[in-house]
Order: C-alpha cells, then sequence, then structure tokens
C-alpha cells in the first residue's frame, strides 16, 4: 500500500521544497529580469544571530532550571514579586509589548514563556465562570 505524500518520511523534505518553488515563482513574477534578479541578492531568510553561554552562565541556567517551584526561582534570580494584580496590569502588559519589539520575539517564544494563569481574572456569577 502506497501511503498518501503528507504521511510520507519524505514529507518535510517535499513541503520545504515546495515552499521554496513557491518563493521563487513569486520574485520571478516581481523582478522579471534575470539579470535583475541576480544582482539584487534576494534572501529569502535571515540567518539567526546565535549567542553562546559562558560556564558561569551555563552554570546559571542549570541551577535555575533545576528549581522547583517560581518562588525559588524570583529569590534565587533577585528578580522580585512578579504578581499580576489590578494596579500592575497595564504596566506589566506595557512591559511585556516593549520586550516583544526589542528583542523581535515571536509568538512561540511569547506563549512558551507565559506563567501559568498569567494574571487572568475571574468573576463568578450564579455558578458560571468567565473570563475577564
Amino acid at each position: 500500500m502506497v501511503k498518501p505524500v503528507y504521511r510520507a518520511s519524505e514529507a518535510q523534505t517535499i513541503k520545504g521544497l515546495i515552499a521554496l518553488s513557491l518563493r521563487n515563482r513569486i520574485f520571478e513574477q516581481a523582478v522579471p529580469d534575470a539579470i535583475a534578479r541576480k544582482t539584487t541578492g534576494v534572501k529569502f531568510s535571515k540567518k539567526p544571530k546565535i549567542e553562546t553561554l559562558n560556564k558561569k552562565q551555563l552554570d546559571e541556567v542549570k541551577e535555575v532550571s533545576n528549581l522547583k517551584n517560581i518562588n525559588q526561582v524570583t529569590e534565587k534570580t533577585d528578580i522580585g514579586d512578579i504578581s499580576i494584580t489590578p494596579e500592575n496590569r497595564v504596566e506589566v502588559q506595557a512591559q511585556t509589548l516593549q520586550a516583544i519589539e526589542k528583542y523581535g520575539l515571536d509568538l512561540n517564544t511569547f506563549l512558551g514563556s507565559a506563567f501559568a494563569n498569567s494574571g487572568r481574572q475571574y468573576q463568578k456569577i450564579t455558578m458560571l465562570s468567565f473570563s475577564l
């Protein structure tokens, strides 16, 4: 029995080649002249800047990653209180937005670093709860 293409072991390769082909076709449509295309030096993606940790930083990361809860982490790193309250909610949202813009964080990084309850507020109305 032959598997469908999307189930094949080569599916990632096929998807990548299709994406590359589509980007090339779009660029060919935008710049029809082959010489002009060559001189533009277009790149479809930028290589990420990779920063490495020194031994001290690596040891600190290992130590913090072995702590059991967020309170231990904030105590160890001298971050202070990270609770989101009605009084500091707007400030925390502004700081988060600034960090996203400053460091170019993508959605996956943002979601992966989010705290479990994210300071969400609930209001209970006769046996039902909904998020504000």
